[in-house]
């Protein structure tokens, strides 16, 4: 229905064309849900990327693979690179990005070459970057592997998760009046979101209980980390978790998973992970927001604690190393990335598996925002910023905002 298509198709596509971008990313979206959930690390997803018409490799991942819709994938050249979630291409010129990791929310603007360099997260690249690539972005043929083999597990394990729920709804709610039929069906939404729960938990505690250094020098910690962390991505739908969400029972959730909560917690959405390092101040509200305890650079993948507390207000991004300390009237956001350091993450792993945004490195951007701590944060309109591991900014057109 799309085909390849010519720059001009592109930037001036007729009625017909986009009537059929529309249909193909919209079916692309609706049916990889499920796919997505189970093999959301697997390299199923190169192969069916360029089966759209990306030109990529197999040693490059992808965190969101909603951000290479049909429309899009045939603009762009990728080899051994990283791209982290709700990652934007504009439309017009090839795009081509080899050996290097695009944060979250990056923008990758239309005929740039980006090469051995990092996006920041909420940056946006307006001109071609090139670096000296400090942290592979490439995984190892034992890596590939070893993601393949914990995908097919996992697979296995979604598979089974639906049999309860099912096997309950044939029984309570098939064939039934309705009143029963209702309660049935409703239950069976329980067991479900009660199944996901506790696989969830389960895999949490098998991941932990595998970070030793002899598995994550042979790199089976971070590829069985990976997946955990795509399970609790697939448990707010599928968990049906985010029913939850703006209620006291998530606190509950929160802290059977192992978050640290120090008394009231509201909780309004987007993202949870590693709910272990999650730590949350009395009376800390989490507005649409993204909360982590892991971040990657390159492929390099860091856990570690995170501490919140006051008001996150929408588009917030938080990682491993982030504190954000004060009263409940203390204001983060909207729309910033608090990413801390690395000598604040009190890491507890570092290895080489896919990572998850990069931050650090050389980044070309406009409107780059970013925190080291919960009271001083960087806004800079510069076209070459860089970061050490301690957080000490070096750049041109720098300004301190207390």
């Amino acid at each position: 229905m799309i085909g390849r298509r010519t720059t001009d198709q592109r930037l001036n596509p007729t009625f017909q064309r986009e009537l059929a971008n529309w249909v193909c990313d919209y079916h692309f979206k609706v049916s990889a849900s499920l796919i997505n959930t189970a093999f959301g690390t697997s390299i199923i997803w190169n192969a069916i990327f360029a089966l759209h018409g990306l030109d990529v490799d197999f040693r490059s991942t992808f965190a969101d693979i909603y951000s290479f819709l049909p429309s899009v994938v045939d603009q762009l050249k990728i080899r051994r690179s990283f791209f982290s979630a709700w990652v934007t291409f504009r439309k017009g010129q090839p795009i081509e990005i080899v050996d290097s990791s695009i944060g979250l929310r990056g923008i990758v603007a239309p005929g740039i070459e980006i090469h051995r360099s990092y996006l920041r997260t909420f940056s946006e690249a307006t001109e071609s970057m090139y670096d000296d690539g400090r942290h592979s972005s490439s995984i190892s043929v034992w890596q590939i592997v070893l993601r393949e083999v914990f995908n097919i597990v996992f697979f296995v394990a979604v598979c089974f998760s639906f049999i309860p729920s099912f096997e309950l709804f044939q029984t309570a709610a098939m064939n039934q009046p309705f009143g029963v039929a209702l309660l049935g069906t409703t239950a069976s939404v329980l067991v479900q979101c009660i199944v996901w729960t506790l696989m969830a938990r389960a895999w949490q505690m098998v991941s932990l209980l595998m970070q030793t250094d002899r598995l994550v020098e042979l790199k089976i910690f971070p590829c069985v980390y990976q997946m955990y962390l795509r399970m609790v991505w697939g448990c707010n739908d599928w968990g049906q978790w985010f029913v939850l969400w703006g209620t006291p029972y998530y606190n509950i959730l929160a802290k059977f998973m192992g978050a640290t909560v120090k008394g009231d917690l509201l909780f309004n959405g987007r993202v949870q992970h590693d709910f272990h390092a999650l730590v949350f101040a009395d009376k800390t509200i989490v507005d649409d927001s993204v909360v982590n305890g892991h971040y990657g650079i390159g492929n390099e993948l860091t856990v570690g604690r995170s501490v919140h507390s006051g008001v996150l207000h929408p588009g917030c991004f938080t990682v491993a190393g982030t504190i954000i300390e004060g009263p409940p009237t203390t204001e983060t956001g909207p729309w910033r990335a608090v990413l801390g350091s690395r000598s604040k993450a009190k890491v507890t792993m570092t290895a080489n598996g896919p990572g998850d945004i990069g931050l650090m490195g050389r980044t070309s951007a406009s409107s780059l925002t970013w925190e080291n701590s919960a009271n001083d944060y960087v806004e800079s309109s510069s076209t070459s910023v860089s970061e050490d591991d301690e957080g000490s900014v070096n750049g041109s057109e720098i300004s301190w905002v207390a």
